[in-house]
């Protein structure tokens, strides 16, 4: 029994040791987080991939970093990398691209990168999420930090919860979907390509919450 009894103490022991190991080994492999220090003198760079370069792509914006790091950069705020609603999507005036009756015309409108379908896919003009795991594997390679601006106000009119999820958003007395009211005034802010959600609605947090933790 004595025996028994120092085997498993040896097994408990090594399990331990071996459970402690790893931790250690996952804290050394992870990126270290940014400490208040250095946010607070860091430079941040705004970068919007679509405009970035002649290719707009996350590939042509990687092969930058060390140039940016070079440059003092610390941290990389990339504007809304997710895919663009189509529907209501502004083109010129008081026009939809819908309105738009010759296809290369309507080619020419990009849309808002604020009107977002998506917030778990990437643009696909930028490149794919495995594009994006390497700008963000480059950025921490040079001892840099990403942000993704992250649109919580809104989204764009082909996201899914307009359909599935309807009360999501602030509707008026007919029940109707609607874009963002100016509070003070009662009126429309005039971002008709994008649909206004309604915090009120505690099973929304939760929906957001989680696809933010999807990345």
């Amino acid at each position: 029994m004595k025996k028994i009894s120092l085997l498993l103490s040896a097994l408990v022991m090594l399990s331990c040791a071996n459970e402690k190991k790893q931790i250690e080994t996952l804290k050394t492999d992870a990126f270290v987080p940014i400490s208040e220090t250095d946010y607070e003198n860091a430079i941040i760079y705004e970068a919007n991939i679509r405009q970035y370069s002649p290719e707009g792509t996350f590939e042509a914006f990687t092969k930058d970093i060390p140039q940016l790091k070079d440059l003092g950069v610390k941290i990389i705020w990339l504007m809304p990398i997710h895919p663009i609603s189509l529907t209501n999507r502004k083109a010129k005036g008081n026009l939809n691209v819908e309105d738009i009756e010759n296809e290369q015309e309507r080619e020419k409108y990009l849309g808002s990168p604020y009107s977002i379908s998506d917030y778990t896919a990437v643009n696909p003009d930028f490149g794919t999420k495995d594009d994006l795991d390497k700008l963000i594997k480059t950025a921490h390679d040079n001892g840099m930090y990403v942000i993704l601006d992250w649109v919580a106000n809104h989204t764009g009119w082909d996201h899914k919860w307009i359909q599935t999820n309807s009360d999501f958003y602030y509707k008026n007395d007919k029940g109707e979907v609607v874009d963002p009211i100016n509070y003070a005034t009662g009126e429309s802010w005039g971002w008709t390509d994008v649909a206004h959600l309604n915090y009120e609605n505690k099973e929304l947090w939760e929906a957001m919450k989680n696809d933010m933790l999807y990345w």
